[in-house]
């Protein structure tokens, strides 16, 4: 699991928990600290190390190079051959791994996206029957992938392989639809994209969020060309 973090002290535990319930039992957690100068933040994450070195987990801290070189950073870092993105704003369920795994080994899939359920409040509910389902990916064709994403959110699992066959993150700064324009490419390359028809996370819309700050057109110039 590779989670990318920039000064969210408040709400990274609340990822990192759902990581500890998870009900798989072989998980490397990699967080990529991307330059992050909250010092609640900084202290937080010393705070983290000692049980992250107990668990065989790691914490990479980098210069700030923004979303797609941080993810792409945990790629390079991780031992395992099933890349799993989560974002530090947002909560898995505690059967999502398992079940992200089983989508992949039943379907023999390149990448396996998700549903999502809603989550605006600033802690996560006890139980995955709380709240609505946000979002519904169906999956390609390409032309739709042009105007919105089908794919799913970055929240998905990959086979490791996937990044040697077409290429890492796009490292643009400023471009946080990196994982939207990974996914159009590697469909592109005639990877083999599935989606679990249910929710496995906790997707949460906050004011700070990426996707409500980034520019429209911004995002959309480097998947259109």
């Amino acid at each position: 699991i590779i989670t990318a973090h920039y000064n969210r002290a408040r709400l990274l535990p609340q990822a990192i928990a759902s990581v500890r319930r998870q009900d798989y039992p072989n998980i490397e957690l990699i967080v990529v600290d991307d330059g992050s100068t909250d010092p609640e933040a900084i202290e937080l994450l010393a705070e983290l190390e000692p049980e992250f070195e107990q668990r065989g987990w790691r914490i990479i801290r980098q210069k700030n190079g923004f979303l797609g070189k941080a993810r792409n950073t945990g790629i390079r870092a991780a031992k395992g051959s099933l890349i799993l993105f989560l974002d530090d704003d947002n909560a898995l369920f505690p059967n999502a791994v398992s079940t992200f795994v089983a989508g992949m080994q039943n379907s023999g899939a390149d990448i396996c996206t998700t549903f999502a359920k809603w989550l605006n409040e600033p802690f996560v509910p006890p139980d995955t029957k709380s709240g609505y389902m946000l979002y519904f990916p169906v999956g390609g064709p390409p032309d739709i992938a042009l105007i919105t994403n089908p794919y799913g959110d970055a929240n998905a699992m990959f086979r490791r392989e996937v990044f040697d066959r077409v290429g890492y993150l796009n490292e643009e700064r400023g471009f946080s639809a990196s994982d939207w324009e990974f996914f159009l490419r590697a469909d592109l390359a005639g990877l083999e994209i599935v989606t679990v028809p249910e929710p496995l996370y906790w997707y949460r819309s906050a004011p700070t969020g990426m996707n409500r700050n980034a520019a429209w057109l911004r995002n959309r110039r480097p998947i259109i060309d």
